[in-house]
């Protein structure tokens, strides 16, 4: 019953078929007090399984992140445990809800971008922040 009641987490039907969980989680970071950073984050979400990579950024005066796991019950699980959680004391509220992209194109190793399967990228820091076209594919 327990298997059962897991599975049904870690899955959704869709048309009677059953589709697993996106692999990548968009994070909204509210009440931003204090800075959070690309390392920040994969630290906490790396509990949940291996974090492939990252993007952050900043839309509509958010601090956010977009973050892809391997496979779909590490980010469910990621999901569960850290939506309404807070990074630091009373700020900085994680709000996490599954991404609509299958997967993240990162070109650039650097502090807004990562992709932790190629650490051979540049980190690209003659690129203006506004033109990152890792932030431009995500969209």
């Amino acid at each position: 019953r327990a298997q059962a009641a897991l599975r049904a987490l870690t899955t959704s039907h869709v048309d009677g078929a059953v589709a697993a969980p996106s692999t990548v989680l968009r994070v909204v970071v509210e009440n931003l007090v204090y800075p959070v950073t690309l390392d920040a984050l994969c630290q906490i979400f790396s509990k949940f399984g291996t974090v492939l990579r990252i993007i952050v950024f900043t839309k509509n005066s958010q601090f956010q992140a977009l973050l892809q796991y391997p496979d779909g019950a590490s980010a469910q699980s990621a999901k569960l445990s850290l939506d309404g959680q807070n990074i630091y004391n009373g700020c900085c509220t994680l709000r996490i809800s599954f991404s609509k992209l299958n997967s993240l194109n990162v070109k650039y190793n650097n502090e807004k971008s990562r992709d932790f399967t190629r650490p051979d990228l540049p980190s690209g820091d003659c690129q203006p922040a506004m033109e990152h076209p890792a932030m431009a594919a995500a969209f």
